[in-house]
């Protein structure tokens, strides 16, 4: 996988040029625009979205904390804010506690299990997601 500096090199231009052209900025001639598109894609260049979103502090993802994906109606649920974040371009976090599978249904009266979804949703807000 390649990172921008190698494709601009590679290429012959800065790396803040292969950098706005990957980000659809103007400025680029048509000319350097198709090299650095074709160079990137021969060199499997992949965008690192970490960085983009530490930069724009926008991470365009949701989490989902289920309790278990195999009981109910979790699945179609699931897929229904899959299938809605697809159109608006988001990215869905996806945490399955499977509480049915480690615990009997004693557990729901336990204190323990609000401190376990507590504990998922701080890692989803460590993860900064939006929702």
């Amino acid at each position: 996988m390649a990172t921008i500096k190698e494709i601009a090199k590679a290429c012959g231009v800065s790396a803040a040029t292969v950098s706005n052209i990957l980000n659809n900025k103007p400025g680029a001639s048509e000319a350097t625009r198709e090299l650095v598109l074709e160079t990137a894609d021969k060199m499997d260049y992949l965008p690192n979205y970490v960085a983009k979103n530490l930069k724009t502090r926008n991470t365009r993802s949701i989490g989902v904390i289920a309790e278990d994906m195999t009981i109910f109606s979790i699945p179609d649920i699931i897929d229904g804010i899959t299938e809605y974040c697809e159109k608006v371009n988001y990215h869905i976090l996806l945490i399955n506690l499977r509480l049915y599978k480690k615990y009997d249904d004693t557990y729901y009266n336990s204190g323990d299990y609000f401190g376990v979804v507590k504990q998922e949703i701080k890692k989803l807000m460590a993860m900064q997601v939006e929702g």
